[in-house]
């Protein structure tokens, strides 16, 4: 039986990771097999880029420590299940520093799973960021795990993009944002150990979505989960 080692490429962003699974022959270590999973199909197929973007040393490239077609990493954006399984397969203790997915998904998909994401992250005892952003809008609103669980909720700052309107802002301040203060905390930030749960951050990053970047459950949006 061939034993195989397996790779993702995450480079797609918005659609799930391209796999690709290697089998080396007895001599010098030459690939004889370099083979890319088609997902129309169910199929492997032969490639010939795995080899050369090892050789390159491609920093998208991931090893990974099992047949990724084997489990629910081949994910669907569909359903709130998909978020679930995203989560789920970040959370793999397996899972290596750096490795990072992302998805896209209608916000009504994500919005009821933020905050079960968060605590799952936050129990984890890892550290992480969350990400969540509008398709073809550079604001966003992300969260850092800490080991010890503590969240750090950020909210993009107009120093970076274009200014907020004054009602975006009196509205982040009404939520219980914090003013940017440049150079050090560049974005509106958010941290109070007595509200440090998942339910509190999710409904803070929900509802800054919702009222400040005017996202409806409709629109589409990029949810990230890097681990580091």
């Amino acid at each position: 039986m061939d034993e195989f080692t397996y790779y993702q490429d995450s480079r797609n962003g918005n659609e799930p990771p391209t796999i690709y699974r290697l089998n080396l022959g007895y001599f010098d270590d030459a690939p004889e097999i370099q083979e890319v999973y088609d997902r129309d199909s169910g199929a492997w197929k032969s490639t010939d880029e795995l080899v050369r973007k090892l050789v390159q040393g491609d920093l998208w490239l991931h090893r990974l420590d099992e047949d990724p077609t084997a489990n629910h990493f081949l994910l669907r954006s569909d359903s709130n299940e998909s978020v679930r399984d995203q989560i789920n397969f970040q959370l793999n203790p397996s899972n290596h520093s750096g490795d990072w997915i992302e998805r896209s998904y209608q916000f009504g998909e994500v919005e009821p799973l933020v905050s079960w994401a968060l605590d799952s992250l936050k129990n984890s005892g890892r550290e992480w960021a969350l990400t969540l952003q509008s398709t073809g809008d550079p604001a966003y609103v992300q969260v850092a795990v800490s080991e010890s669980g503590s969240l750090w909720p950020e909210c993009s700052s107009y120093t970076f993009l274009e200014r907020h309107h004054e009602a975006q802002r009196e509205c982040l301040l009404s939520l219980g944002w914090q003013r940017p203060s440049p150079p050090t905390n560049p974005n509106w930030c958010f941290h109070d150990e007595r509200f440090d749960t998942g339910t509190v951050v999710g409904a803070l990053l929900v509802r800054t979505m919702r009222q400040v970047m005017k996202i409806t459950s409709d629109d589409v949006v990029k949810l990230s989960v890097t681990l580091f």
